[in-house]
C-alpha cells in the first residue's frame, strides 16, 4: 500500500465548480461537455503491458483516480476516494487501415459522448491505439472535475517516467504529491463575507450576459457534433510584439489576448462594457498546492468597461488592474458569485471564456527531453459555453475557439476567430490609437483599404457607426426553418426597373415591422462590384421607408430613388458586424441569372432570415425565405403597387387573397345556434323544473338542491325587488364562499337587476370607490363582512340577520339588459368596470357546456373568487347543464393541502383554475385522477406545467380570454406532445389578428388580437371615452358591431390555433389577475417624497413571479419602503401589492427614452448580515427549509418568512419540507401564525411536547402583521397564491 492509499474509502465534500460540471454532464450526457481527451503519440515501439503496470502505479499512487462522484444528496455532494484501483487500457491495432486519422477522429468522437458512471467508477479510461509499426496513440479521457490541466501534465509526465524506467530496467523516482482533499479543506475555511462582499460591487448593474450578437439557435444536422473547434495561429514576430507592448503596460501577453476579446464583444454587441469569463488557478490557497493533482482553478467573470476614446495600450493596462482586482473574490466559486449578482437564475452571467496557458502541456513535457522528443501532446476538450477562446502561449501563439454549433456555424466561428486575430494585430501594432478606430479597422492597411477610405473621407468609420446605431434590424420572419430558406424566383419583366423593385420591397417589409427606425442591409451597384474586404462592409445599413402616414408608394419610390443616388447614404461603409447580421437583406445581382435551389451560403452569412435578390436589369427577383408564403406575398404587393402608384401602401393588404379568406372568413366560421332570447337564471330554472331534487350545490355539509335554490333566490329576488332592483340598476354582492353566493347573484338577475360583486379582502377604500362608481344603492351581504364595507354609502342587506322581508313582483330582464359589471385593474389609478349582458352570458355558456362536454352527471369544483369573471363558468355552467356546483371554502381554496384532499373527497370532474393554483396543487403533493377535466386559464400556461396535468387528469384544457369578451373567447385541448396554445375561438366569436393600420396580418406573423362576436362587452360603466378607445368597429364583421382590442400579441399557426406571445401594454397578468401597473404607479408617485415609480413583474427563478416595485425620491429624501407598501395595501387588493419596493437613483432608459424594463435590478432580500444564533435543533432545521426554498444564505430565530421573499406559492414548498422533515400535521396557517424561525421552532417543539407554545400567547409584530395577511386571505381568498 503506498502513502497515498486508505484502508477504507473515505469522503469529502464536492466543491462547487466540481458539482456544477457534473450535473450539466448528467444533463447533457451526448455532448461530452467537460469531457478531456489526452492524446499522446509515441513514435517508437510500445510494450502494452508495462504501460498497463505504470497506469496501475500511477493510479495507486494517486487518489484522484481513484475518485467516484456521489450526487444522490442535492444538498451534500461528495467525492468518496477508494482504497484500491486499477487501470483499465483498452488495446486496437488499426495497422491495416486505409485512413487511421478518421477513424482516430472518429473514435475520439464517439469515446466524447460515452458517458461516465460518476457513482460506480472513477470518470477515468485509457485506450492505446496503434497506427503503425512504430506509430501509437494513447488515448486518456478523464472528467474535467477531476483534474485541471497543470495536473494532467504532471500525471503524464508521472507515467512516462515509470514506463521509460521500466523499459530501461531502473527504478523510477517520483516526488510525493499531497492530496486533493487538503485543497477542500482549506477552500471551505475560507471567510466567504469578504469575497461576496467584493462580488456583490463588482457586479453592481450587470443585468445579463453580452449578447453574441452572432449566435443563432439552430438544430443539428443528422449525425452533426454539437461542438467545434476552429484554429489559428501568430507567427514568433507577432508574438514576441504582443509580450513587448505587455511588458510596456506592466501586463501580459493573457492582457493583450483579453483585450482584443474585449474589443470583439463590444464591437459585436454595440455595447460600452463586455463581461466574459476568465479561468484562475488557486493553487496558492492549499500548501504545497503547485504540486498538487486535482482540480484547483475557478473561473470568474472578469468586467471589461469599453472607452472608445482610450488607446489599445490603456485597455491592456485596465486589463491587468482588472485581473488583479479578482484576487480580492477569487476563492468565491463561480455558481454563488451567480447568485450574488442581479443576472437572473436561467440566464448565464457571461456566454464566452477566455483560458491562457502561458506553456503548453507539449513543450513541458517536451524539456523533460528523452523519448519525449518522439512524442507529441494534443488535448481535446468542450466547455458548456457557445464561446471558448483558448491561448496557448509558446515561440508561437496559437489560438483555439471552440463553439457550440446550435448557436454559431463553423463559418461564423471562423469568422470570430478571424476578426479576433485582426484586432489582436491591430492592437500589437498600434496599441497607441484610441480603440474606437482600432474596431473601425483604421490601423494599417492594404493600398485597396486606403484608396477606399479616402474615398470615404475621414470620418466615415464614425458615420457609419452613427448611421448604425441610429437603426435597428426589423423582426425577422416568424418560421421555425428546419434547413435552408427555400428560393422562389419571379419573373418582373412587366416592371423591369430595379430601384422600383427595390423600392416594392423595402415597402414591403416596412408594412410588414411593427418598429420604426428599422433597415435593411443593402448590397447595390457600387458595392456589388468592389472585390472583398475584411475592413469594408458588404452591406450599407439602408432605411426603410416611413409609411405610417399614408404616403403612396409612387413617393416611397421617388425617395428611394433619391437615396440610391446620395453620397452620404450609398458611400462605401466601414465594416460593422451589427449590420451585417441583419435578418433582412437586399442585394443587386450583377452576374448572369444564378441556377439551383439555393442563394449562395456565403452571402447569408449564417445569420440572414431573409435575402433578396434583384436582377441589374429587373427581370427578375430571387426570394429566400424561411417563410415559404413571403414570396407570393410579395408578388401580389408588388402587383398591386405597380398597377397603382397613387395608393397608400397602408391600404395594400399584406396576406395573399387566398390567406386573407382563411384568417377572416375559414377561421371565423363559428356560426352556432343557442338560445339567444333567454338569461342565465332562466336557463337554471328551466333545469330547476328538469331536475328538482337534484343537489345544486354544496359546500361542506351544506347542500341545496335544484328546487331549494331556485325558491329561495325567488324569495330574495321578490325582496330586492321591492328595494328598487330592476333592469339597469345595479346590485352589489358581497358574500363569502358558501351556497347563500348563489342565492344572492341568482337573485339579483331574477330581480331584473346586474349584480357587481365586491370582494371584502379588497381595502375599505377601494370597495368604497368601485361603490361609488357604480352608484350602487343596495348591497347584499352578511353580518362578518359589514366592516368591509365601512366606506360603502348604500343599503345593507344582511342574509343573516332577521329583517322584514317586503316583497314585490320582478321586472324580468331581457337579453339585451346587463347581467353583471365586473371590475378590473385601471392604468390611470381608478379600476374600470366592465359591462356584461346577458346575451354575451348566455353565449358562453352554451358555447363552453358544447365545447367541454359538460352534462347532468359532472360535478364542477368552484375555487374562483366570484369578482374574477372566471368565476361564472364555475358557478353558472353546472346549473344551466343540471349538473352540480361544489363550491371549496376560501381558506380551502389557498391551501395547496386542503384543495388537495378536497379534490381526493370529491372527485369532481371538473376544475378551473390559474397556472399559480395548479401549481400550488402539484407542490402539495397532489397525484390527480384520471376523470378530472382539468380547465387552465387566467394567464399563461407553460409547457412544463402542461406536462405535469397531463400526466394527472384526463383531460386538460387552455382557456383564454379578456374580461371584455366574457370571461373565456378560445379553448385548446391541449393533447401530449404537441404546443401549448390558447386554440380557436368559440361559437359566434370572431378573432383578428391586425398588424398597426387594422389590417389582418398572414398565418405566423404576431399581430394585435381583437375580437369581435357576441360575447363583446357593452363597453366600461361610465368611461365613455375608453369604450371608444378599446371597442372599436369591427370592419371584418356584421354591419353596427364591434370588437374589443384586446392588448395581446398572438400569432396564427398553419392550422388555425392562435398562440399567446405577449403584452403590447403594460398590463400582465399574475396569479390569474388582470393588472394594470400603472395603476400601482400612480398611487406610488401620489406619496410625498415620490418622484417616480415603475412597477413590473419579475420572475427571478423558473415558477417564482412577483410584484416589484422601484421608486425613485425627491432629493433629500429616504422613502421607507415598508411605509410605502402599507400605504398601498390602503388603497390596492392584496394581489396588486408589490412583494417588494426597491428605491433607485434614477430610473434606467432605453435609447429612445424608454423605461428599460431589463435593467430594473433584482430586489436584494433584507435581512441581518449576521444574526442571532441558532439555540436549538429544531430552530436549526427550520432554518435550513427557509434557505432552501428562498434561496437566502444566512437565517437567523427572528428572520421573518415574508420579509425573505416568500410568498403563497412557495409556502407551499415549506409547508411539504417541515412535514417531511419535522412535523406532519403543519399547515400554511402555522406559517401565517409563526412566520419567524424561531416562533416556529418553539410551536413545533411545543406541539410534540404537548403543550402550548408560549409564543402563541402574545404575538410579536412580525406575527400581528402575518396574521393580517391571513385575516385578508381567508376573507374570500379563492384563486391561488397571491404574492405577499
Amino acid at each position: 500500500m503506498t502513502a497515498y492509499q486508505a484502508a477504507q474509502p473515505y469522503e469529502s465534500p464536492l466543491t462547487a465548480l466540481q458539482h456544477g460540471m457534473l450535473l450539466y454532464s448528467l444533463s447533457a450526457p451526448d455532448d461530452g461537455v467537460y469531457v478531456q481527451q489526452k492524446i499522446v503519440t509515441l513514435r517508437h515501439a510500445v510494450d502494452a503491458t508495462v504501460l498497463q503496470r505504470a497506469l496501475d502505479d500511477l493510479v495507486a499512487r494517486h487518489p484522484v483516480l481513484r475518485t467516484t462522484f456521489v450526487l444522490d444528496d442535492p444538498s451534500a455532494p461528495r467525492q468518496v476516494v477508494h482504497p484500491h484501483g486499477r487501470a483499465t487500457l483498452f488495446h486496437d491495432d488499426w495497422r491495416g487501415d486505409a485512413d487511421p486519422e478518421g477513424r482516430l477522429r472518429r473514435f475520439l468522437r464517439e469515446d466524447a459522448r460515452r458517458p461516465f458512471a460518476f457513482a460506480e467508477e472513477p470518470p477515468t479510461r485509457f485506450a492505446l491505439l496503434r497506427i503503425g509499426q512504430a506509430d501509437y496513440r494513447l488515448l486518456w479521457t478523464s472528467h474535467h472535475a477531476l483534474m485541471d490541466g497543470r495536473s494532467y501534465a504532471l500525471l503524464l509526465s508521472e507515467l512516462f517516467e515509470s514506463y521509460d524506467a521500466a523499459v530501461g530496467g531502473r527504478e523510477a523516482v517520483l516526488p510525493p504529491r499531497p492530496g486533493f482533499e487538503a485543497y477542500v479543506r482549506r477552500l471551505a475555511e475560507q471567510d466567504p463575507t469578504p469575497g461576496e462582499t467584493f462580488w456583490r460591487e463588482y457586479l453592481d448593474g450587470v443585468r445579463g450576459p453580452t449578447p453574441l450578437v452572432v449566435a443563432t439557435e439552430r438544430a443539428l444536422g443528422p449525425g452533426e457534433d454539437a461542438f467545434g473547434t476552429v484554429r489559428a495561429e501568430l507567427d514568433a514576430d507577432t508574438v514576441e510584439a504582443a509580450a513587448a507592448l505587455a511588458k510596456r503596460c506592466g501586463g501580459t501577453l493573457n492582457n493583450v489576448v483579453q483585450a482584443a476579446w474585449s474589443l470583439l464583444l463590444g464591437s459585436y454587441s454595440g455595447s460600452g462594457e463586455v463581461v466574459f469569463g476568465v479561468t484562475k488557478s488557486r493553487r496558492s490557497f492549499a500548501p504545497e498546492g503547485r504540486d498538487m493533482v486535482g482540480l484547483l482553478i475557478n473561473t470568474l467573470p472578469l468586467r471589461v468597461a469599453l472607452d472608445a476614446s482610450a488607446t489599445g495600450a490603456d485597455l491592456v493596462r485596465a486589463l491587468r488592474e482588472g485581473h488583479l482586482a479578482l484576487r480580492r473574490g477569487e476563492h468565491i466559486e463561480l455558481p454563488r458569485i451567480h447568485r450574488l449578482s442581479a443576472v437572473p437564475d436561467d440566464s448565464t452571467l457571461f456566454e464566452s471564456v477566455v483560458v491562457f496557458e502561458s506553456r503548453t502541456v507539449q513543450a513541458e513535457l517536451r524539456q523533460r527531453g528523452g523519448a519525449w522528443r518522439d512524442r507529441d501532446f494534443h488535448l481535446e476538450e468542450r466547455s458548456n459555453y457557445p464561446l471558448t477562446l483558448s491561448a496557448y502561449q509558446d515561440e508561437r501563439l496559437l489560438l483555439k475557439l471552440g463553439h457550440d454549433r446550435r448557436r454559431l456555424t463553423d463559418a461564423v466561428a471562423r469568422q470570430v476567430l478571424d476578426d479576433t486575430v485582426t484586432l489582436l494585430r491591430a492592437l500589437i501594432e498600434t496599441p497607441d490609437l484610441p480603440t474606437g478606430e482600432l474596431c473601425a479597422g483604421t490601423g494599417p492597411g492594404s493600398g485597396a483599404l486606403a484608396r477606399r477610405r479616402a474615398a470615404c473621407g475621414p470620418d466615415a468609420r464614425r458615420h457609419w457607426a452613427e448611421r448604425t446605431a441610429r437603426l435597428n434590424p426589423p423582426n425577422p420572419p416568424q418560421a421555425d426553418p428546419t434547413g435552408p430558406a427555400p428560393v422562389v424566383r419571379m419573373d418582373t419583366r412587366h416592371t423591369a426597373d430595379p430601384e422600383l423593385l427595390l423600392a416594392a420591397v423595402l415597402a414591403f417589409v416596412s408594412r410588414g415591422t411593427e418598429e420604426a427606425d428599422t433597415g435593411v442591409a443593402l448590397r447595390w451597384r457600387h458595392l456589388a462590384a468592389c472585390p472583398p474586404h475584411p475592413a469594408v462592409a458588404t452591406h450599407v445599413p439602408f432605411p426603410l421607408p416611413y409609411i405610417d402616414d399614408g404616403r403612396p408608394f409612387a413617393r416611397i419610390h421617388d425617395e428611394v430613388r433619391s437615396l440610391l443616388h446620395d453620397d452620404e447614404t450609398m458611400g462605401v461603409p466601414a465594416r460593422d458586424p451589427r449590420t451585417e447580421r441583419w435578418p433582412v437583406r437586399v442585394e443587386l445581382h450583377t452576374g448572369p441569372a444564378p441556377g439551383g435551389a439555393a442563394l449562395p451560403g456565403e452571402a447569408t452569412g449564417g445569420a440572414t432570415a431573409r435575402l433578396v435578390r434583384i436582377a441589374e436589369d429587373g427581370s427578375w427577383v430571387d426570394w429566400a425565405d424561411p417563410d415559404p408564403a413571403a414570396a407570393a406575398r410579395f408578388a401580389a404587393f408588388l402587383d398591386a403597387v405597380a398597377a397603382d402608384p397613387g395608393r397608400p401602401v397602408t391600404e395594400v393588404a399584406e396576406p395573399t387573397p387566398d390567406e386573407r379568406t382563411r384568417v377572416l372568413e375559414e377561421w371565423n366560421d363559428t356560426a352556432a345556434d343557442y338560445p339567444s332570447h333567454l338569461c342565465v337564471h332562466q336557463l337554471f330554472a328551466d333545469q330547476a323544473r328538469r331536475r328538482p331534487d337534484a343537489v345544486a350545490v354544496a359546500c361542506g355539509d351544506r347542500m341545496l338542491t335544484y328546487r331549494e335554490l331556485d325558491e329561495r333566490s325567488d324569495r330574495l329576488a321578490s325582496e330586492l325587488a321591492a328595494r328598487g332592483a330592476r333592469p339597469g340598476e345595479l346590485v352589489g354582492v358581497a358574500l363569502s364562499r358558501s351556497p347563500e353566493l348563489l342565492v344572492g347573484l341568482l337573485a339579483v338577475l331574477k330581480a331584473g337587476a346586474a349584480y357587481v360583486p365586491l370582494d371584502p379582502v379588497y381595502p375599505p377604500e377601494r370597495i368604497a370607490a368601485m361603490a361609488d362608481d357604480a352608484r350602487l344603492r343596495l348591497v347584499v351581504t352578511e353580518s362578518a363582512l359589514r366592516p368591509a364595507l365601512s366606506g360603502v354609502h348604500a343599503d345593507l342587506l344582511l342574509l343573516d340577520e332577521d329583517r322584514e322581508r317586503p316583497a314585490s313582483r320582478c321586472v324580468p330582464a331581457g337579453p339585451d339588459d346587463l347581467a353583471y359589471v365586473i371590475y378590473t385593474s385601471g392604468s390611470t389609478g381608478r379600476p374600470k368596470g366592465v359591462r356584461i349582458g346577458h346575451r354575451a352570458l348566455t353565449n358562453f355558456l352554451c358555447a363552453m357546456a358544447r365545447r367541454l362536454g359538460c352534462a347532468e352527471h359532472d360535478r364542477l369544483l368552484a375555487v374562483t373568487t366570484v369578482c374574477f369573471d372566471i368565476a361564472g363558468l364555475e358557478l353558472y355552467l353546472p346549473l344551466i347543464t343540471g349538473a352540480r356546483v361544489e363550491i371549496a371554502p376560501a381558506e380551502t381554496a389557498a391551501d395547496g393541502f386542503a384543495l388537495g384532499a378536497l379534490l381526493e373527497r370529491t372527485r369532481p370532474t371538473m376544475m378551473q383554475a390559474t397556472p399559480a393554483t395548479w401549481r400550488m396543487l402539484l407542490t402539495a403533493g397532489w397525484t390527480g385522477h384520471p376523470g378530472l377535466k382539468a380547465l387552465c386559464g387566467g394567464e399563461a400556461l407553460p409547457s412544463d406545467l402542461a406536462d405535469e396535468l397531463l400526466a394527472r387528469a384526463g383531460e386538460l384544457w387552455n382557456l383564454y380570454g379578456p374580461t371584455e369578451t366574457t370571461i373565456w373567447s378560445t379553448a385548446c385541448r391541449v393533447e401530449r406532445g404537441d404546443r401549448v396554445t390558447i386554440g380557436r375561438p368559440l361559437a359566434n366569436t370572431r378573432c383578428y389578428v391586425l398588424d398597426r393600420f387594422g389590417e389582418p396580418v398572414p398565418p405566423g406573423k404576431p399581430g394585435e388580437l381583437y375580437i369581435g362576436g357576441d360575447g363583446v362587452a357593452d363597453g366600461y360603466l361610465g368611461r365613455p371615452e375608453l369604450t371608444a378607445e378599446r371597442f372599436v368597429k369591427d370592419p371584418f364583421g356584421p354591419g353596427g358591431t364591434r370588437m374589443y382590442r384586446t392588448g395581446d400579441l398572438v400569432r396564427q399557426l398553419a392550422d388555425g390555433r392562435l398562440e399567446y406571445l405577449n403584452r403590447v401594454d403594460s398590463q400582465v397578468k399574475l396569479h390569474g389577475y388582470r393588472i394594470e401597473l400603472g395603476e400601482i404607479e400612480h398611487h406610488l408617485r401620489a406619496r410625498q417624497g415620490i418622484r417616480e415609480a415603475v412597477a413590473v413583474v419579475r420572475e427571478d427563478s423558473p415558477g417564482d413571479r412577483r410584484l416589484v416595485a422601484y421608486v425613485v425620491a425627491d432629493p433629500g429624501t429616504a422613502p421607507d419602503t415598508a411605509a410605502l407598501r402599507d400605504a398601498l395595501r390602503g388603497v390596492l387588493p392584496g394581489y396588486m401589492v408589490p412583494a417588494a419596493v426597491v428605491v433607485l437613483d434614477e430610473v434606467p432608459l432605453t435609447h429612445n427614452g424608454k423605461v428599460d424594463r431589463k435593467a430594473l435590478p433584482a430586489p436584494v432580500q433584507a435581512g441581518p448580515e449576521r444574526p442571532a444564533a441558532l439555540t436549538t435543533d429544531t430552530e436549526r432545521a427550520v432554518a435550513a427549509v427557509w434557505r432552501r426554498v428562498l434561496g437566502v444564505p444566512l437565517v437567523g430565530p427572528r428572520d421573518n418568512f415574508f420579509d425573505l421573499g416568500g410568498n403563497s406559492l412557495l409556502m407551499m414548498h415549506v409547508v411539504k419540507e417541515l412535514r417531511d422533515t419535522l412535523d406532519p400535521s403543519v399547515t400554511r396557517v402555522d406559517v401565517f401564525r409563526y412566520p419567524t424561525v424561531g416562533e416556529m421552532a418553539r410551536h413545533l417543539a411545543a406541539r410534540r411536547g404537548g403543550e402550548r407554545p408560549a409564543a402563541a400567547a402574545r404575538p410579536t409584530r412580525a406575527r400581528r402583521e402575518s396574521l393580517e395577511r391571513l385575516r385578508r386571505r381567508r376573507t374570500t381568498r379563492g384563486t391561488g397564491p397571491t404574492a405577499t
